[in-house]
């Protein structure tokens, strides 16, 4: 993903984990951090109904649980 006027890329990134409590701790731990000179901004990611499509995509052998950061 790229910034549209800069055309820099943004960094994106999605993070699957198994527990709720790693995905915040991890969220806590990098959140405002920074790594080569940029700014990390980490957040857990809110259902937005694409969730379900998204874990079919891919073949992930618990499905029962999906945090993302």
């Amino acid at each position: 993903m790229k910034d549209k006027d800069t055309r820099r890329s943004k960094g994106v990134a999605f993070i699957l984990f198994l527990d709720k409590d790693s995905a915040q701790n991890c969220t806590r731990a990098i959140n405002n951090k920074q790594l080569f000179g940029r700014v990390i901004k980490a957040s857990i990611a809110i259902d937005n109904g694409r969730a379900a499509e998204f874990i079919r995509r891919r073949n992930y052998f618990d499905k029962s649980k999906c945090y993302e950061c």
